[in-house]
C-alpha cells in the first residue's frame, strides 16, 4: 500500500500583500512537490483566494465563518489581531477534522495567535513571512528590544541596533512600533513574541537579495530571540513569491503607451494598489517633480477623488506628450518587466519590491506606512538597490528633491550603481527558484521533510 498524499493547510491574511505569496506558495507545493493544500479562509477572503487559486490541481477549501467575526473591516491590523484570538477555537476545530491528513500548518504572520490552537494538536506550524527578512529580524527582537528600554521609539533621536543588522534611525521603524502607549504596538509585541514559537519561518526573500539580514536570522537567531525562546523557529528562505509575467493578459492602453517609448526612459510611479496615502499637497508636488526632471513616466494614480483636482492646474496639458497619468488598475508586472520601463518609484512594499527586483528595476524609495520605512532603509543601505530623497518634516518630499531623485536614479553615479545592482539582483532571482537554486533548494528540502512525516 503506497503512502497517502501529503498535505498542509494554510491560513492567509487580508490584503493582496499577503494573499498573493501564500497562493504563489500553495502553487509551488502543489505543482513541483505534490501536495494537496487547504486553504482554511474566513469569508472576507474566501473570494479573493478561489479567484486566485482557481487553477491549481488539488487546492481545497475550507470556509470557516464565524458570525460575529464575519461583518468586522479587516483592513485595519488591530480588528485583525483581535478576530485571530477569537478565531483559535474555530481553527482548532477546523484542524481537528483534518489532523490525521496533514502535514503541517502554514499560517501568515499576522496570524500568529493560531499557532496556539495548532500546538494544541501537535500539528507543527509554521509562519509565511510576506515581508523583508531585515524586518522579520526586527520582529523577533522586539520583545528584547521592549525590555531594553521604557522610552518609545518615536521619542528616541538616535539608532537601534539589532545582532548582525546595521544601525537603523528609530524613524524608520513601522508606525506601530514607535509609540509603546498605543494598543497596536501591544498587540504586535504579542504576535511578535508568538512567532518566536513557530516550528519555522518560510521567508518571501533569497539569500543574495538579503544576505546579512538572513545570516542574521540563521547564525545570531538567539541573539535576536528572547531570553525565554529555548530553540526558535527554523529559518526558511523560499522567494521570491511572486507571480510571472502573464503572456495572456489584458492588453490595456498604458501598456501601448510604453510600446511608443524609447528603452529605458521611462519612470513607473506607483503607491501600491491605492493612492490615497498621499496628501493632496504631496501629490502636486510629486506632479511638479516628475514634470521638471524631463523624463517619460507612467504614473498610477487611482483615487476616489476627481483625479485631476489634485494635480496642479495645466500638468496634464504640459506633459501630455511624455507622461501618462493611469487612474484606473494597472497590470504591474508587465509594466516593470516593460523594455521601456527604466526606473521605478515605490511606496517599497515587499511584493512590489521583490516584483522590482525580479524585472531588474531601480527603485527611488518612497516609503509611506507599515514596514515600507525599514524596507527603504535597507533597500538604500544594504541591498543598494534604491535612491532615497532628502526627507522634510513628516517624511514630505518637495518638487526639487523629486526632481533630484529622478535625476540621480536615471543619469546619475548612484543611479549606475543601483542599476548595476538591479541587473545582478535580476539574475539572482532568476537563479534562486530555479533548479539547483538556492531557495528552491531550501524549499525542496522542507518538502521531503513534510512528505517523511505524512507517509
Amino acid at each position: 500500500m503506497g503512502s497517502r498524499t501529503p498535505h498542509i493547510a494554510v491560513f492567509p491574511s487580508w490584503g493582496m500583500g499577503h494573499l498573493l505569496p501564500s497562493v504563489e506558495f500553495a502553487k509551488r507545493m502543489s505543482i513541483h512537490h505534490g501536495f494537496a493544500v487547504t486553504f482554511i479562509t474566513p469569508p472576507a477572503l474566501t473570494a479573493d483566494i478561489r479567484s486566485l487559486a482557481s487553477s491549481l490541481p488539488d487546492i481545497r477549501f475550507l470556509d470557516l465563518s464565524v458570525p460575529h467575526l464575519d461583518s468586522l473591516p479587516m483592513n485595519d491590523p488591530s480588528t485583525w489581531f483581535a478576530a485571530m484570538e477569537e478565531y483559535k477555537g474555530p481553527v482548532k476545530h477546523a484542524l481537528g477534522s483534518l489532523k490525521d491528513e496533514l502535514s503541517a500548518f502554514v499560517i501568515d504572520f499576522f496570524c500568529a495567535p493560531l499557532i496556539e490552537a495548532s500546538t494544541a494538536l501537535n500539528i507543527p506550524t509554521y509562519v509565511l513571512s510576506t515581508v523583508s527578512a531585515s524586518r522579520l529580524c526586527f520582529m523577533l527582537f522586539h520583545d528584547t528590544l521592549h525590555s531594553q528600554t521604557t522610552e518609545s521609539l518615536k521619542d528616541m533621536d538616535g539608532a537601534v541596533t539589532a545582532p548582525g543588522l546595521p544601525s537603523m534611525p528609530s524613524r524608520y521603524f513601522p508606525n506601530a512600533m514607535q509609540d509603546r502607549t498605543q494598543p497596536l504596538y501591544h498587540l504586535l509585541l504579542r504576535n511578535s513574541r508568538l512567532l518566536c514559537t513557530a516550528d519555522g519561518i518560510l521567508m518571501n526573500t533569497f539569500h543574495d537579495l538579503e544576505s546579512g539580514s538572513i545570516r542574521a536570522l540563521i547564525e545570531r537567531k538567539h541573539e535576536l530571540l528572547p531570553k525565554w525562546v529555548k530553540k526558535g523557529p527554523e529559518i526558511y528562505p523560499i522567494g521570491p513569491l511572486i507571480r510571472c509575467p502573464d503572456a495572456g493578459h489584458e492588453k490595456r492602453d498604458c501598456l501601448e503607451w510604453l510600446d511608443r517609448q524609447p528603452d529605458a526612459s521611462v519612470m513607473f510611479v506607483s503607491f501600491g494598489s491605492t493612492n490615497w496615502f498621499l496628501s493632496p499637497d504631496q501629490t502636486r508636488e510629486l506632479a511638479l517633480g516628475l514634470e521638471a526632471s524631463g523624463y517619460p513616466f507612467l504614473w498610477v494614480l487611482r483615487s476616489d477623488k476627481d483625479v485631476s483636482a489634485l494635480l496642479p492646474p495645466g500638468f496634464e496639458m504640459r506633459t501630455r506628450d511624455r507622461g501618462l497619468v493611469w487612474t484606473s488598475w494597472a497590470p504591474q508586472i508587465p509594466i516593470l518587466s516593460h523594455p521601456a520601463t527604466g526606473g521605478f518609484v515605490s511606496h517599497c512594499g515587499w511584493n512590489s519590491t521583490l516584483e522590482s527586483v525580479t524585472s531588474g528595476l531601480p527603485i527611488v524609495v518612497w516609503p509611506v506606512r507599515a514596514e515600507q520605512k525599514t524596507n527603504a532603509f535597507f533597500l538604500v543601505n544594504e541591498i543598494g538597490l534604491g535612491i532615497e530623497p532628502e526627507w522634510g518634516p513628516n517624511w514630505w518630499v518637495g518638487k526639487d528633491e523629486v526632481e533630484r531623485a529622478v535625476r540621480e536614479l536615471m543619469e546619475g553615479e548612484k543611479g549606475r550603481k543601483v542599476r548595476m545592482r538591479a541587473a545582478e539582483l535580476k539574475e539572482s532571482a532568476r537563479k534562486a527558484v530555479a533548479a539547483g537554486g538556492s531557495s528552491m533548494d531550501v524549499l525542496t528540502a522542507l518538502a521531503a521533510q513534510w512528505k517523511n512525516r505524512a507517509s
